[in-house]
């Protein structure tokens, strides 16, 4: 009779890590090119969040500026039934229109987050299995996953350095958003953060760890509004795309 070959187990464990090979490389392949096609969209949307901010802002103000004369209005002694009535409606016709526009910023705002939410779950795949999205980048331009402790805000920094100087923009969980500016020399950052409703609302500052080249530092906020942190710490890790 005969007999197995001892090599046997190990010869078939040969073969079938020969036939799953090309379906794991095609797996990497797929997650990749999701991975840039979400990327790509997470763009669209941001741009589209702030259109759809744009749009709410503009409705806002006419509600506000139809409420004013309605209340002047009122106000006036001699104002007449006809008068007020036409205003009423025009508060009411502008009210709906800013409730419209609220909703759709507050879609687009969900729609980017869970965008945000697939990229940063698709990268943590990749990485698991040892594809590095890293790549190559001059200074910290490029987009950042950004996480900011102790008040779990998570979001989106884009950034371009041009010599020590840095400029971007941020989107946040929180619903903020903004631009930046501030330098990075040295492989030290700090940038100023300015709320686009606010204005200057806090400074991060950070350092780039060359060796796995993320960002670890530390925050301090300049509103001080009560129940809010006003320091922490923060990490980003940069979001780009490999050949």
């Amino acid at each position: 009779m005969l007999r197995p070959s001892s090599s046997a187990p190990a010869l078939l464990a040969l073969l079938l890590v020969l036939a799953t090979a090309p379906l794991a490389a095609e797996s990497v392949t797929r997650l990749r090119d999701d991975f840039t096609t979400e990327a790509r969209s997470l763009d669209l949307k941001i741009e589209q969040y702030f259109d759809a901010r744009e749009r709410e802002n503009d409705a806002l103000a006419e509600l506000a500026q139809f409420s004013r004369q309605l209340d002047d209005t009122l106000a006036d002694t001699h104002s007449g039934r006809t008068e007020l009535i036409n205003l009423d409606a025009q508060v009411t016709v502008a009210r709906e229109r800013a409730c419209g526009r609220t909703e759709e910023t507050a879609e687009r705002r969900r729609d980017m987050f869970e965008s945000m939410q697939r990229l940063a779950g698709m990268a943590r795949e990749l990485e698991r299995l040892g594809i590095s999205l890293s790549g190559e980048s001059s200074g910290v331009s490029g987009s950042w996953q950004v996480q900011a402790q102790p008040n779990d805000v998570w979001g989106i920094l884009d950034l371009r350095n041009e010599g020590s100087l840095v400029i971007g923009s941020y989107s946040l969980s929180n619903g903020a958003e903004g631009s930046t500016k501030g330098t990075f020399a040295g492989g030290r950052l700090e940038l100023e953060m300015v709320d686009s409703q606010r204005g200057v609302v806090g400074v991060i500052r950070g350092e780039l760890d060359p060796d796995s080249g993320d960002i670890h530092g530390t925050w301090e906020a300049r509103d001080l509004a009560a129940g809010r942190p006003t320091a922490g710490e923060w990490t980003a890790r940069r979001v780009a795309l490999g050949e």
